[in-house]
């Protein structure tokens, strides 16, 4: 973020930071593990081995999931989870 360019900065916080709730839904970066998003919260990244408890109250989510064996047997079950609840679900092999 901090050699990219000048103009491209994308202003980001920790999830504990005040500044965090004033922020969140301007399109700031919250950095937070287990902390529940800012009210208007547009994407979360999750990276968690779990799906989060407040993941409905949230536009979007993307879950990174690797070639571990563990992380991946942890990804195929939270895509369950959201399929089987009706939510959209896409996948992108990168």
């Amino acid at each position: 973020l901090w050699t990219f360019r000048d103009e491209a900065f994308v202003p980001h916080c920790l999830a504990d930071d005040p500044a965090a709730r004033e922020t969140g839904a301007d399109g700031c970066v919250i950095i937070g593990n287990g902390h529940e998003p800012a009210e208007r919260c547009a994407l979360l990244i999750n990276l968690a081995p779990d799906v989060p408890r407040f993941f409905s109250r949230v536009a979007r989510v993307a879950e990174i999931i690797d070639t571990d064996p563990e992380r991946r047997a942890q990804g195929r079950t939270r895509y369950s989870f959201y399929r089987d609840r009706g939510y959209p679900v896409r996948t992108h092999n990168l």
